[in-house]
């Protein structure tokens, strides 16, 4: 058996930042196989098909949405903690300008493939349950009102984080998006 002659995990980033850019439905196959650099045979022994390889893709962009969480698990105060993670979110990629591709796949797949928006949905929801949990301990730690409910504070933020990514996708910078959101996060904290 022949050694690969790519690296498979750098050939994922490459599709990422393809998928990203195109969406799922405008990327085709031999764009993919340009971008890689490998055969249509290499590809599928590798990656199965394009929507093994999109599933692959949204599982690495969905680690790192979790990995921003970790600014949440800070000892700083609950807001400080909640801008942290914005700065992540909004700044840690380098296709910002693409928006979230966790986002992109609900609003591309929602009525195409159910199964990739519903993987897209669970990251953003594992997010959200990050943000409640930091909300929940402010609360218990009396940070902010004990009748504030950790629950539909931390669905709010996620809608305006997720209504953020689509006007940073229409072109708005990180310096727009970030007053709305400290804004947001006035009438919580």
């Amino acid at each position: 058996m022949r050694n690969k002659a790519f690296d498979p995990e750098l050939a994922k980033i490459k599709a990422l930042q393809l998928f990203w850019q195109n969406g799922y439905a405008q990327t085709s196959m031999d764009e993919l196989l340009n971008t890689i650099g490998i055969s249509r045979s290499s590809f599928y022994n590798a990656f199965g098909d394009k929507r093994q390889l999109y599933q692959a893709c949204l599982q690495h962009f969905g680690q790192l949405a979790n990995t921003a969480t970790l600014s949440l698990q800070t000892p700083k105060p609950v807001k400080e903690k909640l801008m942290d993670f914005f700065t992540l979110s909004f700044t840690n990629m380098n296709n910002t300008a693409q928006g979230c591709l966790l986002v992109n796949t609900i609003q591309e797949q929602q009525a195409h493939d159910h199964e990739l928006a519903q993987q897209a949905s669970a990251f953003l929801l594992t997010v959200e349950q990050a943000i409640e949990k930091t909300i929940q301990t402010a609360i218990d730690q009396q940070e902010i009102q004990q009748d504030t409910d950790p629950k539909h504070s931390a669905a709010f933020i996620m809608t305006i984080i997720k209504g953020l990514r689509v006007q940073q996708k229409e072109g708005k910078h990180i310096e727009q998006l970030q007053p709305l959101y400290e804004s947001a996060l006035n009438l919580i904290v």
